[in-house]
């Protein structure tokens, strides 16, 4: 994993940035566990634009919680861990107007946290109906994800999910919200520079 260099802010107030929200996502990187064919690629655009539309309706509160800064390499948050939980807090953060918020992981894309890594389990054991990383926004549950990719039957037929299925949500979760992560980043040492008044992750 290469090696990482940036500063963040000693403070707790921080900001977010609404265009990270309507920003057009990435190619999405599918496991072998599931293929998206042409329609189904097309729902899932369509599920993308209304988990957009939503984040700009619930776009409070409406000013950032943090004044901006020249430095380009400053961050607000910086999150050591890309895998759920990290994801997860940059959405909050991100939810809450903290603006400049990056996540790092020395894991590569889809390699971060257990699913496609050392989990065993070939599904999970939690009920598939369980929501929380969508924060309330329905556009953004793993059922509709599912249904955009596999289609409503495909949902009330599904027993348990596959681990590298939830993998691949969790992926699209972060593309389509606008989370920032580091992939090939390794934070080694976190330091405190008094004369910046700002913590240094190398």
């Amino acid at each position: 994993a290469k090696t990482t260099s940036t500063m963040i802010r000693s403070f707790t107030r921080c900001a977010l940035r609404t265009s990270k929200h309507v920003a057009s996502v990435s190619p999405l990187s599918f496991s072998r566990q599931f293929a998206v064919g042409r329609s189904s690629s097309v729902r899932l655009q369509q599920l993308e634009a209304q988990a957009h539309s939503a984040l700009r309706t619930l776009s409070h509160p409406r000013y950032d919680w943090a004044l901006g800064t020249l430095d380009t390499d400053v961050l607000d948050v910086a999150v050591v861990g890309g895998g759920q939980a990290g994801v997860a807090a940059a959405y909050g953060l991100m939810r809450d107007r903290v603006t400049r918020v990056r996540v790092f992981d020395r894991g590569s894309r889809g390699k971060e946290g257990p699913w496609d890594t050392y989990c065993r389990m070939p599904h999970l054991r939690t009920p598939k109906q369980l929501t929380g990383l969508d924060m309330g926004v329905s556009s953004l549950t793993f059922q509709a994800f599912y249904e955009a990719t596999a289609g409503e039957r495909a949902w009330q037929e599904l027993d348990k999910i596959p681990t590298l299925l939830w993998n691949d949500y969790l992926l699209w979760f972060r593309d389509t919200t606008g989370v920032d992560v580091a992939n090939d980043s390794d934070v080694s040492s976190i330091r405190f520079d008094s004369k910046r008044d700002l913590f240094t992750l190398t």
